[in-house]
């Protein structure tokens, strides 16, 4: 029974990393140009190399304390003259509220180069080693530490 249950966790977590590996996210630039990229690719989407001002969201203490962990993944519709995201829309949540609340309000004041994107999704990883939005941030993205 035991060997039962532990082949059972092993095939849910290896179904669970397979569906991740699988999830896109996508991008529509000024133009009406659509860019899809799947989540854990490494490459460097080309939506962030226009990214102005992108704060990190902060992973609230009561979620860490529960050790509450999850991926959110957030449209923003975005002023193409102003470069200000306008609108967020969650698209996935964690599970957990707190945590979208904290991606959501975060991902509100994300702004790019004027004229560049009218949409980006935007995957969001909540993890006990801290929260962050892709494992490959471009370098002159302005990173705003989490309470400041």
């Amino acid at each position: 029974m035991i060997r039962a249950a532990a082949i059972l966790l092993c095939f849910g977590v290896l179904a669970d990393a397979a569906s991740k590996e699988m999830q896109t996210v996508s991008a529509v630039d000024a133009r009406g140009r659509r860019y899809v990229s799947r989540i854990l690719d490494t490459t460097p989407d080309r939506w962030k190399t226009d990214g102005l001002y992108a704060p990190k969201p902060d992973y609230p203490y009561s979620e860490r304390s529960l050790h509450h962990e999850g991926l959110v993944i957030v449209r923003l519709d975005i002023d193409t003259k102003t470069g200000t995201t306008t609108y967020v829309t969650m698209l996935q949540s964690s599970g957990f509220p707190k945590l979208d609340e904290a991606a959501v309000r975060c991902m509100a004041k994300w702004r790019w180069k004027p004229g560049t994107w009218k949409q980006v999704e935007v995957p969001i990883v909540f993890t006990m080693s801290g929260s962050y939005w892709h494992p490959d941030l471009p370098k002159n993205v302005k990173i705003k530490p989490p309470g400041q």
